[in-house]
C-alpha cells in the first residue's frame, strides 16, 4: 500500500486509515433502486468512536473484469 495512504493524507489528516471496504456489483443500467442506509450506528461497537468517516469510490486505471469497469 506504498503511496496509497499518503494520497489521502492530502485531506489534512495522517492517521487516515481503511475501515471498511466493499464492492457492489450489480448489472450496468438495469434502472434498479439501490437501497441507501447508514452503518454508524453498530460501528461504535467496532471501535469508532465518532460519525467521522467518509466515503470513497477508486476506480481502476484500466478496464477490470469480470465487473467490466469501463466508463
Amino acid at each position: 500500500m506504498e503511496g496509497e495512504i499518503s494520497r489521502e493524507a492530502q485531506l489534512g489528516d495522517e492517521a487516515l486509515y481503511v475501515y471498511h471496504t466493499k464492492c457492489n456489483l450489480k448489472t450496468a443500467i438495469d434502472g434498479s433502486v439501490w437501497q441507501w442506509h447508514q452503518d454508524y450506528g453498530t460501528w461504535n461497537l467496532d471501535g469508532v468512536p465518532k460519525p467521522s468517516l467518509t466515503t470513497a469510490l477508486i476506480r481502476p486505471d484500466r478496464d477490470c473484469l469480470p465487473c467490466d469497469c469501463r466508463g
